[in-house]
């Protein structure tokens, strides 16, 4: 059965750790927890996608849950909540875009383009299945615009909309 709700992987985005930095910010109107986000000059967070850092909006992290807003509902505007810092090794759920086919757990990911605040498989890049494996990424990969942020941590199937996955 596809995930394609947060609530549906678990409590939180934050599965491993516990130590992560925790950035204050306001609600928007579109940041859902486990989005990736980055914050504006107002305070508000704002869903990112690959084509974010050309309008001056850096990658700040992912979209806690909000204590008292519902898993899987945007968190409003103007409410505060914390944006988690991810760390590298340690495991979080997010959401994906539909990769139109199933991939297997340790399939690179990086930053999405068609919907702001998901992740998405690098492109020609491959790992075997496996988190400890070689990547061989082919000539056509420009690892500057589709850095390797993250990697599945368990197989997804076509229509799953979050994952579980290990921050690269």
């Amino acid at each position: 059965m596809a995930n394609t709700l947060m609530s549906e992987l678990g409590e939180t985005p934050q599965r491993s750790g516990g130590d992560e930095e925790l950035i204050p910010v306001l609600g928007d109107v579109a940041a859902l927890a486990g989005m990736m986000v980055g914050i504006l000059s107002t305070g508000k967070v704002v869903p990112i996608d690959a084509d974010s850092a050309t309008l001056g909006i850096s990658f700040i992290g992912i979209m806690d849950r909000h204590p008292t807003v519902d898993y899987d509902t945007i968190v409003g505007d103007e409410i505060l909540n914390n944006v988690i810092v991810p760390k590298s090794g340690r495991k979080y759920d997010c959401f994906i875009e539909d990769m139109g086919d199933t991939f297997l757990k340790g399939t690179p990911l990086t930053f999405g383009t068609t919907t702001a605040g998901s992740l998405m498989k690098v492109a020609n890049a491959s790992t075997l299945g496996t988190l400890n494996n070689t990547l061989v990424i082919d000539d056509t990969v420009d690892i500057l615009a589709q850095p390797i942020v993250a990697y599945l941590d368990e197989k997804v199937i076509s229509t799953q909309k979050v994952a579980h996955i290990r921050w690269a």
